[in-house]
């Protein structure tokens, strides 16, 4: 059988991304057995440590970690080195190498639209890495690039680097810097107003890096009929760019676009938080951190099947073995998942039926918490209460079983957290820093 390749997203927040619809129709269209999970971190060593420790081959990385990562490459990309920042990472051996994919995403995004750039008046709003990559890929491109940002320094650095204009976000500078703009690109994350209507004209061009919602920017435009390209119009670009560097193959951008539109088509709600996972990895504690967080009640389900059956797991193992057990266990969860407002703390076999990561990841938000073989063997120890690993050759049983679950987990999973070295309360907080809202019922999530 062909090896399991494991892709990643990272970023905090991270829940939000689309690139996982993206990316794992590539991976369909290409025929490679894979996943490309959400990775929830909490700075960029997290992440790479996670991935390391994950088999993780390549990661697109996304704020706050761009910058952040460009110290901890073995290798960057002439890009990476300029712009100073990493968005792609691949990682062989161990190694990792630092790319910048934003250049051919902005790029592509506005030819690809039919827009001539060489010799244009590119207004450029923010002054992050997203911002300098714009600034790369658009004055490689022949455009005459200008900086705007409410930090006027950071634009001033950029600026400098790029050989472009720089100004403040507001004042007559700005103003006149207006004038004479005929594309904006923002690259602010913010969807609150930071430019006055009044200095928008229909001669305008509009390129939005935000997508999923409409930002106060996109509005206005849209009302004084400035042409709009949609922001996932670099996600796309980018994504054909970045999915080469990771696993060698060229995809079509057609196959990443029919991804997107088919995911926005078909939200529905999902109004529980499930933590699935390997044993030991820290479900139990961490859920019970999380249900004081949020103010829910948690539901263990191995004790809940010990409720119901009037028996141990290990009776349960000793009188039907596993079948008995996991029949036990699509019942519960059948039951369980009719509910809402619910953190679910699943069994670590779970995922291996396939009519349980159905009704998971119809009606909850999955968390998959992960520990390395040697954190999980020293968390269990010689607990007798686990039926599975009541063998001679522990170890090896562990190893064979974590290989196999783990495709598991990468497709079932919405996001991956590492729960090495992080206390309960830190998995909970982060958990519900990414997931928590769907609780409230009151958003849609793919």
């Amino acid at each position: 059988m062909d090896e399991f390749v494991l892709l990643a997203v990272s970023g905090n927040p991270i829940a939000h991304s689309k690139s996982p619809q993206m990316l794992n129709a590539a991976l369909a269209a290409a025929a490679i057995r894979g996943a490309y999970v959400r990775l929830g971190a909490t700075n960029a060593k997290d992440v790479i440590k996670t991935a390391k420790s994950l088999g993780i081959s390549g990661i697109n990385v996304t704020a706050p970690f761009k910058e952040q990562m460009i110290g901890l490459m073995g290798e960057l990309s002439d890009e990476a080195k300029e712009i100073g920042a990493v968005n792609t990472i691949t990682i062989k051996n161990g190694k990792t190498k630092g790319f910048n994919t934003d250049p051919q995403g902005v790029i592509g995004a506005l030819e690809g639209n039919g827009i001539e750039l060489k010799g244009r008046h590119i207004l450029v709003l923010g002054a992050g890495g997203a911002a300098k990559a714009a600034a790369f890929g658009l004055t490689k491109a022949g455009a005459k690039v200008m900086i705007a940002n409410r930090t006027v320094s950071k634009a001033k650095a950029i600026a400098e680097k790029f050989d472009c204009e720089f100004c403040e976000i507001e004042g007559r500078n700005f103003e006149n810097m207006m004038k004479d703009t005929e594309i904006i690109v923002s690259t602010l994350s913010t969807a609150e107003k930071v430019v006055d209507s009044n200095l928008l004209r229909k001669e305008i061009i509009l390129f939005d890096a935000v997508y999923g919602k409409e930002t106060a920017l996109s509005k206005d435009a849209k009302a004084a009929g400035c042409r709009i390209i949609n922001g996932q119009e670099w996600l796309l670009f980018h994504g054909v760019k970045t999915f080469e560097i990771m696993t060698g193959k060229k995809v079509a951008i057609e196959i990443l676009r029919k991804a997107l539109a088919d995911s926005t088509g078909s939200k529905r709600k999902k109004q529980n938080i499930a933590l699935v996972g390997f044993s030991g990895s820290g479900k139990s504690t961490a859920s019970e951190e999380l249900g004081k967080l949020l103010a829910t009640k948690v539901i263990h389900m191995d004790e809940e099947i010990e409720k119901t059956s009037g028996k141990t797991l290990v009776q349960i193992f000793e009188d039907g073995g596993d079948q008995a057990f996991r029949k036990l266990e699509m019942q519960m969860l059948e039951e369980i998942t009719k509910q809402n407002g619910n953190v679910i703390s699943c069994g670590g076999g779970i995922v291996t039926k396939p009519e349980n990561i159905a009704r998971l990841t119809q009606n909850c938000k999955v968390v998959w918490l992960y520990s390395g073989l040697q954190t999980v063997m020293k968390r269990i120890g010689n607990d007798r209460s686990r039926p599975l690993f009541n063998v001679e050759n522990k170890e090896k049983t562990m190893q064979d079983m974590m290989n196999v679950r783990l495709p598991l987990y990468a497709a079932a999973c919405d996001i991956v957290i590492c729960s090495e070295n992080k206390t309960p309360k830190e998995i909970a907080a982060l958990i519900a820093s990414e997931v928590g809202d769907c609780l409230k019922g009151g958003e849609n999530y793919e």
